[in-house]
Formats: structure tokens, sequence, C-alpha cells
């Protein structure tokens, strides 16, 4: 490594300007210079002019003191030995000029910009890193939240312990809501979601339906049939279950939409919408028909098949829909239903048993609940029940057991 004669010609140190006529005695051998002159138009070696002081060393007979000095405009070691007390600066040293040191280095402006841009940069990392863990753990939560429901609550119920519940005198407005939330998921070993949105606060999947893929109910890919109600511009389930490999058939009167062929996909969009019956809405200028009704008229294009999934999401229409899809015997020909149910805020505790007995109706008749979860973006306060900030919304899933196929063996 090659060293160079420290110049004669003294800059600024920390405690004096220009050339310093005696020594100045310190406590210890640690000494730190600060070069306050304008070092960035020097020479490489120019940047490393330092004046020597004298440092009083802990042992008289001590030959030799080493010294480092620090900062962003230098880089040099210092040998001083068998200094005097009327020694100056001009002593002899060695010194390292500072020429792995960057020019740029030396330019306060530029050093300022450069430490409030690595600020930013680093505070910018922290806080994507933060809010992409936050919103992990909150859908983790909410997972964890329904997971624990829904353990909590298959754990203590069966068909038979439901029915008792729901004709009970007992019967409380948080256990009507466990019903709905009741799951029933060993029923199924592998459930899909299908469709959704993302949402934020809390972070998750809105409006996804579970299909169950068991070989004994599920749909079979290129010859399945879907009917799908309620689109409101969001295809992405009818997409995914023509991406399965099925025909699907929309349905939404709300959209403003005349009857096409929407793409990508086999989906076939209609703008019907559902009900009891056939009948002209004068309120909102649309045509509402039965399922009855519609699947006459479109088995000329699909024929006379089984619907292998139906789904609803109509906003509270379904309480209509379904006793007609009872009475007219549509219910047997369904192999799974996936459904949002929407609750009001302002019934008596009986409505609601109304409406959950309208649900065992269907599952005595051989409907098997394989999922539900809670809505956590449709909230409100059931003043009569007591129950506040409460889901008014469940996703709850279907399969019709007397349409299961036989198991053949492998």
């Amino acid at each position: 490594m090659e060293f160079h004669p420290l110049p004669s010609t003294s800059i600024n140190t920390k405690y004096a300007t220009g050339r310093l006529p005696t020594a100045i005695e310190l406590s210890n051998t640690k000494l730190t210079f600060e070069n306050r002159a304008d070092c960035g138009s020097r020479s490489a070696e120019s940047r490393t002019r330092l004046c020597i002081v004298h440092v009083a060393s802990p042992s008289p007979s001590s030959s030799s003191i080493a010294l480092r000095c620090q900062g962003p405009c230098f880089d040099c070691c210092f040998e001083v030995s068998k200094l005097t007390n009327d020694q100056d600066c001009t002593a002899t040293a060695m010194t390292r000029p500072a020429s792995s040191i960057p020019r740029w280095m030396c330019d306060t402006k530029k050093r300022n910009i450069l430490a409030a841009l690595s600020f930013l940069l680093i505070f910018s990392v922290v806080y994507v890193r933060f809010t992409v863990d936050s919103r992990l753990a909150i859908a983790s939560y909410i997972s964890n939240l329904r997971r624990d429901l829904r353990s909590a609550t298959d754990a203590n119920s069966s068909p038979s312990y439901w029915d008792a519940l729901l004709d009970s005198d007992t019967l409380t407005g948080s256990q009507v809501m466990e019903y709905f939330l009741w799951s029933n998921r060993p029923s199924c070993q592998l459930v899909h979601d299908f469709g959704g949105t993302l949402y934020a606060n809390p972070s998750g999947m809105d409006g996804q339906k579970s299909v169950c893929i068991d070989p004994q109910v599920a749909p079979k890919p290129d010859d399945c049939l879907v009917y799908s109600f309620g689109i409101n511009d969001e295809w992405s389930f009818d997409e995914q279950m023509s991406d399965y490999g099925c025909q699907v058939f929309a349905f939404d009167p709300s959209m403003g939409k005349d009857p096409h062929d929407h793409t990508p996909g086999n989906v076939h969009f209609y703008d019907w919408g559902l009900g009891d019956r056939d009948k002209h809405d004068v309120d909102y200028n649309w045509k509402i028909r039965s399922l009855s009704s519609i699947y006459e008229e479109l088995s000329v294009r699909h024929g006379r098949k089984i619907i292998d999934y139906l789904k609803m999401d109509i906003e509270a229409a379904e309480w209509t829909v379904l006793p007609e899809i009872i009475r007219s015997g549509m219910l047997s020909n369904i192999r799974q239903l996936g459904m949002e149910i929407h609750l009001v805020t302002d019934a008596p505790l009986d409505k609601y048993r109304e409406l959950a007995k309208l649900l065992r109706s269907m599952e005595n008749m051989g409907m098997v609940r394989f999922d539900s979860e809670y809505n956590p973006w449709f909230l409100g306060d059931f003043v009569q029940l007591q129950l506040w900030k409460h889901t008014q919304g469940y996703e709850i899933a279907w399969y019709n057991s007397n349409l299961s196929r036989p198991l053949t063996p492998a």
C-alpha cells in the first residue's frame, strides 16, 4: 500500500484554523478531525490534509501512537513516532489518499439529497411491508374466525338438532343465526370457490360460490349446465364455470342489456328476473319469470338436462322464489344450489324462525348443506334480537343427495 507524506499546509480542524504552533494534549489516544473545507474540488491527495497533534500517551515510554481519521472526504491512517511537546503540525506522518472515495461524496448538497432519498426508500419499503402484512393478518384473522365459528357450530349440531331447536319455545336470535352459519362441512370432502371480488376492510372475497367437487355430485366438465341469477356486470363466476366446462345461462333484468352471448366463455345472457311466477314488474319495467317457466323455454337450447348448479344472488327475492321452486318440483332437477340469503334487520324472532324453517324444509327433502360463510361487509343492528353489527348475509351451498352418482370402483 502506497503512503504519502502529510502536506505541510494545514486545513481547518476541530480546534483551530491554520498552523498549530504547539501540540495539544488530550486524555486519550483517539482523536477525530473535522474537515470543513470544500474538498470536493481538490485532488484526491489533497483531500487528506490533516493536522497531527500530540496525544498524551498512557505510558511515557511509548514510542508511537496510531491514529485513524474518519469522514466522507478522507480515508487515512497515521503513525506518529516520538512526538515532543515543541513539535507543531509539520511533524512527520504518513497518510493514505482517499482515492477510493467518490468525489460526489464530498459535496454536502448531494450527500443530503442522497440521505433524503435513502430515507424515503427505506420508509416506502417498511410502509408497503407493513400494509401487506396488516392485510394478510386481517384476512387470516377473518378466515380463522370463520373456521372457529363453523367448528364450534358444527361440533354441536346435526339435522335433528336444528329441527328441535327451530321448534323450541326457547329459541333465541343468536341460535337462529347459528343455524344460518352452520356449514356442515364434513358432508363434502372437496369444496372449491368459483368467482368473487376481492374487497378490503376487512380483506376477503365477496360473491364467490362454493361448489362441491366430490365425484358423486360434482358437475361433469364438458357436460354440465349452470343457471346463474344476479350478475350486476360481475361475470367472474360465470366465466370460471364456463372455463370448468359448463354451459352457462346468466340472468339479470337490472343491467339494461339485451339478450346476448357473453364473451369470454360459453355464457348466454337473458334480461329476465327470477320470481315466483311470470309477470311484468311495472315499477322497474322488468320481465320476471319463474324457474320452471325459464327452464321450459330454454330446454330447446340445452335439452331437458339436470341443472348442475343453480346460483342465486337476487337481493332477498330468494325468500319468494324458494317456495315456488319446491312447489313446482324444480328442486328435484337441481344438483347443487349456491345462494346468498339476505336478512332484514327489523323483523321479530318468529320471522327469522320462518325463514330458517324454509331452508330446513329443503334440507329435509334431500338438499345437503356443505358450506356457509357470513358476509362481513353487510352488517346491521337486529334491534328485536338484540344483535348489534351483525351480518345480514350468508353464502350457503347445498347438493342434492337424491341426484348423487354411485361411486364406481377404481
